[in-house]
Parts: structure tokens; sequence; C-alpha cells
């Protein structure tokens, strides 16, 4: 009986022993290091609010400063004020851009003149986005120009100051009062008609340094013009000889010599007076202009090859006949803007001369000016202003103002907002004599 009864409590044991056993493998394992799981919900990272607006591209692919630049997407909404696009210039300060149209999907903007920084900001009812841009670097150019005295050079930087410089050639400076200047871009000449006691021809090549200063006449008063035919690369002085009401105009083909290859007249009908003479490679044709004041503005076209006149009268009501006198000689033709550019007293107007169209820029040129000077009549038009010149890296027209002691201002024609433009040097305090001719190096 001992023996059973030991037989039975070992048994005992070994079935409480199993119990144990079976127990600890249905329980969690035991750590040294238990995980504390307390903060779990306080380390996970949070979801961030979508945007109410996307961004998927722009165009172009490599926007310019002083040019629009388009951005896509979705959600921008249609109410202008609630947008702002903002650059950065070379020493990072903030520059807002002037929204120009506005969609749900496309915001139409003008870049800042001085914008450098591949990046910009939007901000759409205070969100912010913040997207890289590949902007162009701009690719300054000098702007010469002559005055009654002299020959001079504008050169600009990336902050919008000027440094000016005289040109030390004694041509310039023996030709007497230039009275007229063209530029061959094939050659890199300068060549015009200039004036002492006689008219004279002079040729200044700057890759070669060859200077001329030729004689023409003692007679010949009514130099009018010089100007350069892109497409043949010919140079011709223009002659007028007034015999009122008409008068005839005398081309003149010159080389760098002053020897007269060719001529070709033209008659001219009841014409007062005329504008300087530009040539236009679209439509093969050299072009002036006379203003009609109410009537718009008087178009007469020549053509380069026959030398057959035309004439159109365009923009019947356009121009505000009460400003004043009209600006007759004041026209620019731009091969890279491919339009006439005609700068009248009130607004500055753009002509197509192949739709034979006229329209004003809506600039904000009146309204800057009552701001900044006062409403006073001699500053807020453009009559005196003696010349323009469309500066193509930054999408400017340059405006010289005589009566504001020699001012020069841009208008760009993206945003269509003047802004004052800053002398460096010598000139930054002084005053010079007019500007009679722009001239770009294209």
């Amino acid at each position: 009986m001992t023996l059973l009864k030991q037989q039975k409590s070992i048994l005992k044991l070994f079935i409480i022993l199993i119990q144990i056993v079976i127990i600890s493998c249905s329980s969690d394992p035991i750590t040294d290091d238990p995980v504390d799981n307390t903060n779990n919900e306080s380390e996970q990272t949070t979801e961030e609010t979508p945007l109410s607006f996307s961004v998927s591209n722009y165009t172009p692919n490599t926007p310019r400063p002083g040019y629009k630049l388009h951005i896509n997407g979705e959600g921008f909404g249609e109410i202008i004020e609630n947008i702002n696009v903002i650059f950065k210039n070379s020493i990072q300060e903030n520059i807002y851009s002037k929204i120009l149209t506005l969609s749900d999907n496309q915001i139409e903007l003008a870049i800042p003149t001085t914008a450098s920084v591949n990046s910009i900001q939007i901000l759409v009812n205070n969100e912010s986005l913040t997207i890289p841009i590949n902007l162009s670097i701009i690719n300054h150019q000098p702007v010469y120009y002559y005055t009654f005295t002299g020959f001079r050079s504008m050169n600009f930087n990336s902050d919008g100051e000027i440094d000016i410089h005289t040109l030390n050639n004694s041509i310039f400076n023996s030709s007497g009062s230039i009275t007229s200047l063209a530029y061959d871009q094939t050659d890199g000449s300068f060549y015009g008609l200039s004036r002492t006691t006689q008219v004279k021809y002079f040729y200044f090549n700057e890759t070669t340094n060859q200077k001329n200063i030729i004689p023409l006449c003692y007679t010949c008063n009514n130099d009018i013009s010089s100007v350069t035919n892109t497409l043949t690369n010919k140079k011709y002085i223009v002659l007028k000889e007034q015999s009122y009401p008409n008068f005839t105009l005398n081309f003149k083909e010159v080389d760098s010599n002053g020897n007269i290859l060719n001529e070709s007249s033209v008659l001219l009908n009841n014409e007062s007076s005329v504008s300087d003479i530009t040539f236009v490679p679209e439509i093969n044709s050299y072009v002036l202009v006379r203003d009609g004041m109410q009537n718009g503005l008087i178009l007469t076209k020549i053509n380069a090859s026959t030398f057959n006149v035309t004439t159109t009268t365009i923009g019947a009501g356009i121009f505000n006949t009460a400003t004043g006198n009209p600006s007759h000689d004041r026209i620019i033709y731009d091969s890279s803007l491919n339009k006439l550019i005609y700068p009248r007293e009130e607004e500055i107007f753009i002509v197509d001369l192949v739709e034979n169209t006229i329209e004003p820029i809506n600039s904000d040129w009146n309204d800057y000016f009552d701001e900044i000077y006062g409403d006073e009549a001699v500053y807020d038009d453009f009559s005196e202003p003696y010349n323009f010149v469309y500066y193509e890296p930054t999408n400017d027209m340059l405006v010289y103002n005589l009566p504001l002691s020699n001012k020069l201002f841009a208008v760009n024609l993206a945003s269509k907002e003047t802004r004052s433009l800053t002398y460096n040097g010598s000139y930054a305090n002084s005053s010079y004599p007019t500007i009679s001719k722009w001239i770009m190096k294209k």
C-alpha cells in the first residue's frame, strides 16, 4: 500500500507540473525591458492639412524678368486680391509681382525686372506654396545715344542702376552737331549725318576702329534720317527737299567711305512734316508716320525694293486731341518686338504694321506722375520725353523726360508700370543736353 500511495503522489505532482507549463506558454513572454506604449500616440507624425490649391506647371519653361509668366494648376479662385506671387532679388529681398489676370486654373503675372532667385512663393488666401523656377539670366546690353554735343552709352545692371560713359572717339567730337544716327548690325558700325556749316556723313566702326567724316554739301539743310535695310545690309541717308505742300525724299545708299552708290527719290504729297524713318523687315518697307490728331495715325510705307508709296490712316478717334501737340518725330521699330512704337503725349501706342492697327498699352504713366510729382501737366504727359528706346532685355520702354531735369524712366510692357531709373557715376546728380537718338545693338 505504501508503494501505491507514493505512486499516486508522484502522478499528482506530474499533473500539476504539466498544468504550470501550459499556463506559462499561453501567457505573454516576460522580458527584462518591457515596452512602454504610453507615448505611442504623441510620437506618430501628424499629417498636414492639404492645400486648397495646386500647381501643375508654368510657361514659358525659362521665364524672363520683365516678361509675363503663366502658372497653371487648380484652386486659385477668381479674386486677384487673394493672390500674391513673390520673387526675390539678388540680396534675397521679397519682390511682389503684378497679377495681370486670374482664373481658377491659371495665374498670369508680370515678373519683376530685378527678380533673380530660382524659386517663387505662391500665396492663395494666405496658404503658401514655394516652387522652384528656372529664371533666365538677363543679358544686359548697352544703349548708345547722342546729344547735340556728344555720344554716350548707358550700361545697365541687374539692380536697375545705370552707368553712363562718354565715348572718347574723336570722330564724334569733330563731326559737329549730330542730326541722325543709325547702326549697322552686320559690320558693327555707327553712321549718320551731322551739321556744322555743312552737312557731313560720318562713319565709325567699333571693331576695326575705322573713322570717316565726309562733307556732303553746303545747301542740303533738310537732312532727315539715316537708316539700314537689314535685309540687304545697305546703309542709307535720307535727305528731304521741301516744295509745299509736297516734298521729295532722296534715299542715298552709301558705303563706309561716304561714296554714294545708288539713289532713289520718293514724292510725298500734302505732307507738312514727317517723322524719323525706320526700316521694317517684316513688310520690307521704310516707314514714317504723321499724327492726324482726331483722324488717327497716318502711316506711309515705302517699299524697299520698288520705292512705291502707300499711305494709310489708322485709329480714327483713338488719340486725345485735347492734350496738345503730337510727337511727330518719335517712332521706334524693334525687330524683337515686331511692332512700331509711337509715343504720344497721353500714352504709348503700339502699331501692328501688318494688320494696320494701333492700340494704347494702358500704362500707369499719368497716375505715377500724379502720385510722385503732383498733377501738373508738364510732368504727366509725353510731350517732352525727347526720345524712347525699347529695351528688350527687360521688356521696357525707356523714357527720357526733359522737364524733370533729364530724368530717365522705364515703362514695363508686361506690368504696364512706370519706375524711375538711377544713374551712377558723374551723371548721378547732373543734367546734360537733350537725347536725340537711341541705338540698341542687337
